[in-house]
């Protein structure tokens, strides 16, 4: 199963791409968390990275806390936006 992830609940978060428990590619946040724009360039570079496009992604595991709220909002609204647009689950 392949596995979009990422924590938006805090200045170190991140996103990695996994094929069941194997990472095939994941970055970390540098800097100040800007997650309203950086998540999704970070993810639009793992896809790149992977090869792989958002019609392939079978699963959003989004972590929902505890930690900052707005991050944790941009974090499961991108999560179910996506989930909502390609008929995939989410996990929290």
């Amino acid at each position: 199963m392949l596995i979009l992830a990422f924590d938006t609940t805090s200045e170190r978060g991140g996103a990695g791409i996994f094929r069941d428990a194997e990472c095939l590619a994941s970055v970390q946040i540098e800097g100040p968390a800007r997650y309203s724009v950086t998540l999704f360039q970070n993810v639009e570079r793992l896809l790149a990275e992977t090869r792989l496009e958002f019609s392939q992604i079978e699963l959003y595991a989004v972590a929902n806390g505890p930690g900052s709220f707005t991050g944790i909002r941009v974090g499961v609204a991108a999560a179910q936006g996506w989930a909502t647009t390609f008929g995939r689950p989410v996990c929290g």
